[in-house]
């Protein structure tokens, strides 16, 4: 497959990636459709809550088969797991990508639950990120810039004692919904990641950022990934709400593909609206 020869040739040399989270196989073939449309690889996520609460297998046999049928340039990828097991398991079953998140761990355990999956990944051609500091929810203090600047002495052990392919650090962005309050990124620290060392950055919490601050973000050199999750998940919901308005939820005659559509269209916006930073981008 695609991801498994991109893997042995760096993935990253050249590529830059947005990740959309979905949760079912509707919203898969959302996502994946788009990607398709746009010729533009991505990350299709599935977050560790949403992983523990689906059928895994039934999942990924059917994402794994439309992808392969339709020649899509996906890597289908795990995100934020804590727990080694979940990752160990989806790998067997699959997974091109894994997040080991060990953010809320002492550096030395983080460093040791790391190197655990990345062992277990050796001549597998699975691709490894993990996470250092916290990068908390919109309402885990957003904006304390301050906050967001990780020792580079800490950065160095890590990547120094770890076997990954992408690290995610707080850069001031947050999961969940900014609503009104946009987040202060630190470009700063993006720029001094990049002069000090060679790994490819993931950004997380990229939803509601606006498209100047992703064509921003970028335009870094190591920033390989933007995550998109939210916005995935109120594409959905606009996709009802759309539904309602053009009176497609109506008792009589009602068309459950009729909405389904409505959804579908609504995740394709989306996807499509993120995709085209890509295409803007300098290279």
């Amino acid at each position: 497959m695609w991801s498994l020869m991109m893997r042995k040739n760096n993935i990253f040399a050249g590529n830059k990636f947005f990740a959309f989270n979905v949760w079912d196989i509707k919203s898969a073939v959302a996502v994946i459709d788009t990607s398709l449309e746009m010729n533009i690889p991505i990350f299709l996520q599935v977050s560790a809550s949403v992983y523990s609460q689906i059928d895994v297998k039934g999942f990924i046999d059917f994402t794994k088969e439309y992808i392969a049928r339709k020649n899509a340039k996906v890597i289908l990828h795990l995100d934020h797991s804590k727990n080694v097991e979940q990752i160990f398991e989806a790998i067997d079953l699959g997974w091109d990508s894994v997040m080991f998140d060990g953010s809320t761990f002492s550096l030395e355990e983080n460093i040791i639950r790391t190197n655990q999956v990345s062992n277990y990944v050796k001549n597998k051609n699975v691709l490894v990120e993990a996470e250092l500091g916290i990068i908390g929810n919109v309402r885990d203090h957003l904006g304390e810039r301050d906050k967001t600047e990780i020792p580079i002495t800490m950065i160095e052990e890590f990547i120094n004692k770890t076997n990954i392919d992408m690290l995610a650090l707080p850069i001031g962005t947050a999961h969940g919904q900014y609503i009104d309050e946009i987040p202060v990124i630190n470009h700063a620290f993006i720029k001094e990641i990049d002069m000090t060392f060679d790994i490819p950055l993931v950004v997380h919490g990229g939803s509601e950022l606006p498209l100047t601050e992703l064509e921003k973000l970028i335009q870094h050199k190591n920033v390989k990934k933007i995550n998109i999750s939210t916005d995935i998940k109120q594409a959905y919901r606009k996709g009802i709400l759309g539904s309602e308005k053009n009176d497609l939820l109506i008792e009589e005659g009602f068309n459950a593909l009729l909405v389904e559509r409505e959804i579908y269209k609504s995740i394709k916006n989306v996807v499509k609206e993120k995709l085209t930073v890509l295409e803007m981008k300098d290279g």
